[in-house]
């Protein structure tokens, strides 16, 4: 099989699996678009099939024909060489594809620098970790010290604490270390436990990474440990995706059986692994260099990187296992060695609130301040699964709501995450689509912020409806939206809108703002009374504030009330990386934070109904 836009050849065997599989297993790389697993309902996996081989030559009857899933999901493309991978069963046949909707494994440039901007550290610099150049007395006849008290004596850090533990390993190379250069040695030290992580007669670059592990989507920042920078930053979709998109199918998957947490255990771990590597290998290092990643994340993606029993977050009242900061060595919970190019990796978990508001709820905390400030104060951490956090007089609650991935262009026919070629930001111009993407190239489909921008723009030109109802400029009801003709994209394929896209981001909306309302409701805090709307997370970095306030996905404040914070997450992460007296601020703040399970309030559902609907405008319709 010939795979064109990949430069690639793949020999395969007819063996009853579908091209995703086939492809997919010889690649060893999720190289296609896949939301569903290849079950054949996302419509992601599109191929073209060119050469010689077309649907109507004899060859191609080697295959199986156009399922009913197909015709449904991709109409008349058929009749243009284009199928679902997961769909076709090839026979023995040469075959020559292109990959229309290639894996964002392939094209992760996300939109992660920009959210980051504007960083302070809010804590004395302290890190964990830290690099010691020492000046061992040689061992002489006069004086015949062990080579670990020589090496503890050197050490004023040291020789006021309790003896470090050290591990097996690194003793055994404190012998061959101190002999020779005069003694002189560079070691690694771990404040917190006071351990001995490195020794080495040459000076280690000291890296620390940040880990975001969303359910869609997993952010990593690579850190300059000694000088607090960032070195680079990349994603990519969490894998753990292919088991479930959201949190409670991938739940469901885990409870399966042992093997199957496993599986998404080791998805994770090795997604990890690939991006530091990469990270590493752009910044001219290595990742045996990283000493410490902070890992991020709501409860349930905290559970499945540890490969905790999951049963108590499957059901009410939704308790986790253990809910305190962890720390570890990496080889200690990667029992398939996913992580193996990390040999000296101290994994840290902060600690959770409670229920699936996880650590990544407590390190925006820490990074906003939000347990310090006085008056009433929101912050919404968009995604997948939501956090909302009210402060009112330093007194925090919290609550997390399932948004779906609407957010991240999951569940909407041209959605895509925020890489290249994405529609990001979309206006209508006497009746002209003017629309801006990713990069600025070609458009291929459309992100969170863009469908935000389009909906925004289609209810003011009266082409959507309070309910969600789609219409032409003359008025006809209609149920798909071309936004961008074939000839203008860079798949060759429209970029549309349908009814169903337009209820998936109802969806979302309606979730996010009848949790504000029930905590608000609750607090009795009336709308008007909210100083601030922080807005965290990679989709808020970049959303237009009058567009969220056209849908009615946020409150209706003055545009001075709304604060963009950009990835809090990895802020938070990364002031917990590079402070000790921020990891104790942490660890106050994930004990204090009252957390309100939204199902147990009976206004939250007549919230989330009333939420469905957009606000009504003064329109054409």
């Amino acid at each position: 099989m010939e795979i064109t836009n990949l430069n690639q050849i793949l020999h395969f065997s007819p063996n009853g699996n579908n091209l995703l599989t086939i492809i997919h297993d010889g690649i060893k790389k999720n190289v296609i678009s896949s939301l569903c697993k290849g079950n054949g309902k996302c419509g992601k996996c599109r191929i073209h099939i060119s050469g010689e081989l077309t649907l109507d030559s004899a060859a191609a009857r080697k295959m199986n024909p156009p399922t009913n899933v197909e015709k449904q999901l991709l109409g008349d493309a058929i009749f243009k060489d284009i199928r679902l991978a997961c769909q076709v069963i090839p026979g023995d046949v040469d075959l020559k594809i292109t990959i229309l909707d290639l894996s964002e494994y392939q094209d992760n440039i996300f939109k992660i620098q920009d959210s980051y901007s504007n960083y302070q550290l809010n804590f004395p610099f302290h890190p964990r970790l830290f690099v010691q150049n020492l000046s061992v007395p040689l061992s002489t006849l006069e004086n015949a010290q062990d080579d670990f008290s020589r090496l503890l004596s050197a050490n004023e850090e040291l020789t006021t604490k309790p003896p470090p533990v050290i591990n097996p390993e690194i003793l055994s190379r404190i012998a061959h270390t101190l002999r020779g250069e005069n003694g002189e040695v560079f070691t690694v030290i771990d404040r917190q436990d006071s351990k001995l992580i490195e020794i080495n007669k040459q000076k280690p670059q000291l890296l620390g990474a940040v880990i975001d592990v969303g359910t869609t989507s997993i952010v990593a920042t690579l850190i300059d440990l000694e000088k607090g920078i960032i070195l680079g930053a990349d994603s990519i979709i969490n894998p753990q995706i292919e088991f479930g998109r959201d949190i409670m199918s991938r739940l469901t998957y885990a409870l399966a059986s042992p093997f199957k947490q496993q599986q998404l255990q080791n998805k994770v771990l090795s997604g990890i692994s690939e991006l530091l590597i990469s990270l590493t290998s752009s910044s001219d290092s290595s990742p045996t260099n990283i000493y410490e990643v902070i890992v991020v994340g709501n409860s349930a993606m905290h559970h499945l990187f540890l490969n905790l029993p999951v049963t108590g977050l499957s059901r009410a009242p939704f308790v986790p296992v253990i809910s305190k900061e962890l720390s570890f060595f990496s080889t200690d919970i990667d029992k398939e060695k996913n992580l193996s190019k990390l040999p000296n990796a101290i994994i840290t978990m902060p600690p959770l609130i409670g229920g699936f508001i996880g650590s990544d709820a407590v390190v925006d905390i820490l990074y906003t301040g939000f347990n310090q400030k006085e008056g009433i104060h929101l912050l919404i951490d968009f995604g997948t699964n939501s956090e909302i956090i009210l402060s009112k007089d330093s007194n925090l609650y919290a609550a997390s709501v399932a948004a779906g991935g609407a957010f991240e262009g999951q569940h909407i026919a041209c959605g895509m995450r925020g890489v290249a070629g994405a529609i990001e930001k979309f206006k209508i111009v006497n009746t002209d689509y003017q629309y801006q993407t990713i990069q600025l190239t070609k458009p291929k489909g459309i992100c969170g912020t863009g469908i935000v921008d389009i909906l925004a723009e289609l209810l003011v030109n009266g082409q959507l409806d309070y309910r969600g109802r789609l219409f032409t400029e003359s008025g006809e009801l209609i149920k798909k939206i071309i936004l961008v003709p074939a000839q203008k994209t860079s798949t060759n394929q429209a970029i549309y809108l349908t009814r169903k896209d337009v209820e998936a981001i109802q969806k979302a909306k309606a979730a996010t703002l009848a949790a504000i309302r029930t905590l608000t409701t609750h607090l009795n805090i009336g709308i008007e009374e909210i100083d601030s709307v922080n807005i965290a997370g990679v989709f808020g970095s970049n959303l237009n504030i009058n567009s969220v306030k056209t849908i009615g996905l946020l409150p209706n404040l003055p545009n001075e009330c709304f604060i963009i914070q950009g990835n809090t997450a990895e802020k938070g992460g990364r002031t917990f990386l590079l402070s000790m007296d921020a990891r104790k601020t942490a660890n106050t703040i994930a004990t204090s934070v009252e957390r309100l399970e939204l199902t147990r309030f009976p206004n939250f559902q007549s919230f989330f109904t009333e939420g469905l609907f957009f606000p009504k405008l003064e329109n054409k319709s």
